[in-house]
């Protein structure tokens, strides 16, 4: 589903991506680097978008040191 939002809406999917990122700090002390690399496997792994466009989409939307 994240990956469908992302290519329809990805300005709205970079505000849930990081509200999931923040979220998860805030509740359960998680660093952003944690669910920024689940997310970025998940999507290699599941989602239809090629490696490229998805690796450059993840460089703008997560912090820079967990984009990879």
């Amino acid at each position: 589903m994240l990956d469908w939002f992302i290519r329809h809406h990805p300005d709205s999917a970079k505000t849930t991506i990081g509200d999931i990122l923040r979220m998860t700090e805030d509740r359960w002390d998680v660093p952003p680097a944690t669910p920024g690399k689940a997310l970025h496997q998940a999507l290699s792994m599941d989602g239809k978008l090629d490696e490229a466009p998805l690796d450059e989409y993840l460089a703008l939307v997560l912090p820079s040191d967990q984009a990879s």
